[in-house]
């Protein structure tokens, strides 16, 4: 009865629900070389050297699909390169904003900082159909933290693999590096996480950002494996 159980978990996991959409937009800097901005969306940060460029004016954007509509903690970091400064972080935002259902959020982050807000509306596309257009995303926010906590909540870790192992069994079940490298954090030993994080490699929806799996590894044999098996380049 309890392996019925933790298989119909995995298969349960999708379900019909508003698309909401947030773009981060990078206006460019004064001096990149010595200062540039962050962004930490609920302890998630967006950097602009990792961000999308968009044509030539040094504009460059992250688009974001997974959050849930409702309010979402933003703060916004000055980072000083400067050995001269110690490599300063220093918030200079710290604020909330509300995502809502059928709106596309732009969060502009101006070349000395400053940011702005901007909403325009959004098509109603349930997930279930843009699995179905072919357009791949990642488990909702609620997804997440109930498949998180059905793992956390098993007393046997090979209860807990075989939640996620099942779940990994679903094709369309795509997920976050965020997502992944918290649900990998509760497989052990080392070893079965790295069977899953392989396994893995099929529904993670950031691959450029694979190298983020590394950080749930201790055992440099494991990175290394891991690391050949995404293709990571050091």
């Amino acid at each position: 009865m309890k392996s019925t159980i933790l298989l119909t978990l995995a298969f349960v996991l999708f379900y019909e629900a508003q698309s909401q959409k947030a773009i981060i937009r990078f206006e460019g800097l004064n001096d990149a070389k010595e200062k540039f901005y962050t962004v930490d969306i609920e302890g998630r940060k967006f950097y602009p050297a990792a961000a999308k460029q968009t044509g030539t004016s040094g504009v460059k954007v992250f688009e974001i699909n997974y959050l849930a509509s409702g309010e979402h903690d933003l703060v916004v970091y000055a980072v000083n390169n400067s050995p001269a400064n110690n490599n300063q972080v220093q918030p200079i935002y710290n604020n909330s904003f509300q995502l809502r259902a059928d709106r596309e959020t732009v969060i502009i982050v101006g070349k000395n900082g400053e940011v702005a807000f901007s909403e325009k509306p959004l098509n109603n596309i349930s997930q279930e159909n843009n699995q179905l257009k072919g357009l791949k995303q990642p488990i909702t926010m609620e997804q997440f933290n109930a498949l998180y906590a059905a793992m956390k909540n098993q007393y046997k870790a090979s209860d807990r693999y075989t939640i996620l192992n099942n779940t990994l069994d679903v094709p369309n079940n795509y997920f976050t590096i965020f997502q992944l490298n918290n649900l990998l954090s509760l497989i052990n030993p080392e070893s079965d996480r790295l069977v899953l994080a392989k396994k893995s490699s099929s529904h993670l929806l950031e691959e450029a950002n694979a190298a983020s799996l590394l950080e749930v590894f201790s055992s440099q044999t494991s990175k290394e494996e891991l690391t050949k098996h995404f293709g990571i380049k050091n």
